[in-house]
């Protein structure tokens, strides 16, 4: 029998399909990206997203509790230090794939920071909970679900913490 033929080569991504696939990979495209997407064609951004580090929430939030401290020693970081890292990373990150994944992951896997036990003084371990999930945006589900099943910040949002007492008779 003959050899099967090669396949087509895939011409490159229109500006319209590429600014539609960045679309539903980040937090919106941008000229350059675009033009990178047409460039790279979609399998090897995606290749490219993969290979890129993963930039820390808590990382940030450790930054500027420290600043924080410094300025008043009675004041710390809060929730507020994890939004204002959550969207520098949304609308600036070089690893716009994996940021995307994760918070997609944490709309389904979701802790709140204004629920008692996960406010201000507990934004770092928010931090630190969407960390956790952006190192598994692209792995193996059994590992994340896991790590979000072990991790002290889903611990305490499903806590029994005030919850109230069983009354028999009830």
């Amino acid at each position: 029998p003959a050899p099967a033929p090669a396949p087509a080569p895939v011409p490159p991504p229109t500006a319209d399909e590429a600014a539609r696939f960045l679309m539903q990979s980040t937090f919106g495209p941008t000229e350059a990206e675009i033009a990178r997407v047409q460039a790279l064609g979609f399998s090897a951004w995606i290749d490219e997203q993969f290979a890129k580090p993963q930039k820390l929430h808590r990382t940030y939030w450790d930054a500027q509790n420290k600043a924080i401290k410094a300025a008043n020693p009675n004041s710390s970081a809060g929730s507020r230090e994890v939004l204002d890292s959550f969207y520098q990373q949304a609308l600036k990150g070089e690893d716009q794939l994996r940021q995307r994944v994760a918070f997609a992951l944490s709309e389904i896997f979701v802790v709140s920071m204004v629920a008692d036990g996960l406010g201000g003084d507990k934004g770092q371990g928010v931090a630190g909970y969407l960390d956790m999930l952006g190192r598994n945006a692209f792995g193996n589900y059994r590992t994340l679900i896991e790590d979000v099943s072990r991790h002290p910040m889903m611990g305490i949002y499903l806590s029994h913490l005030r919850n109230a007492k069983e009354e028999p008779a009830k």
